[in-house]
């Protein structure tokens, strides 16, 4: 009888420090947070030159308009992103298709610090309409693997359809110290009568973060990196 109660209590003391670990551990993961700073980072704004005259207008055939350096922001969270643009146009001149593709990437500086948002928003002005975030033969759910970091990748609603898209990336399970790359595709139409006229938008990569103030404890913090493009189009031949 003493052996078997002695057994019970070894039972009683394993689960009790297992299910204490485990609180530990989770309490360790999913720290209590404050709410911290918000950084703003306006990049220098671009201008596209764009001989539409050259743009094919063939369904389903594109060409390259331009290309952008990935530029960065060096913070507690390194927030970078990258653009490319192709372009083509209706046959009277009056829309220019063009599809992008953007790639962000936010990497934490160290394993103290964890990506626990991350959105590339694109917002459209005037007489450019915005299409959709996704690449044009896509078909299915709007749900996407990164290029890199345990992450998962959602086209969402974020407005007007008609001027706003966003592609969020979220966590699959917290990430400390953990780089998440992603891409985005949006397409948009820029409106106008032959032979110039101009389209703009709004690019905001924005990264919400968690940086660690104590073993339980953490401040969740916020930076946003704003890139202007602006399309100049002209044509310089027949239409």
């Amino acid at each position: 009888m003493g052996n078997e109660r002695r057994h019970v209590r070894l039972l009683v003391i394993a689960f009790s420090v297992l299910i204490v670990t485990y609180a530990i551990h989770w309490l360790y993961e999913n720290p209590r947070v404050s709410r911290g700073e918000v950084e703003e980072k306006a990049l220098g704004g671009k201008v596209l030159a764009i001989n539409a005259s050259a743009l094919p207008t063939r369904a389903g055939d594109w060409e390259l308009i331009s290309a952008f350096k990935t530029s960065c922001v060096n913070e507690t969270v390194r927030a970078c992103i990258g653009l490319d643009f192709l372009g083509k146009r209706n046959v009277g001149g009056t829309e220019v298709w063009i599809a992008a593709r953007a790639v962000a990437e936010a990497e934490p500086k160290n394993s103290s610090v964890r990506v626990v948002k991350a959105e590339i928003r694109v917002e459209t002005f005037n007489n450019t309409i915005f299409g959709d975030m996704v690449p044009e033969d896509f078909v299915g759910a709007a749900v996407f693997k990164p290029l890199d970091g345990p992450f998962t990748v959602e086209a969402r609603p974020c407005g007007d359809p008609n001027r706003f898209g966003c592609m969020v990336a979220f966590p699959e399970k917290p990430a400390w110290g953990k780089r998440l790359l992603f891409e985005a595709w949006p397409d948009f139409t820029v409106e106008g009568k032959p032979p110039a006229y101009s389209g703009r938008i709004l690019v905001v990569f924005t990264v919400e973060y968690e940086v660690r103030t104590g073993y339980f404890t953490a401040e969740k913090r916020e930076i946003k990196v704003e890139l202007p493009v602006k399309f100049e189009i002209r044509y310089t031949g027949a239409i």
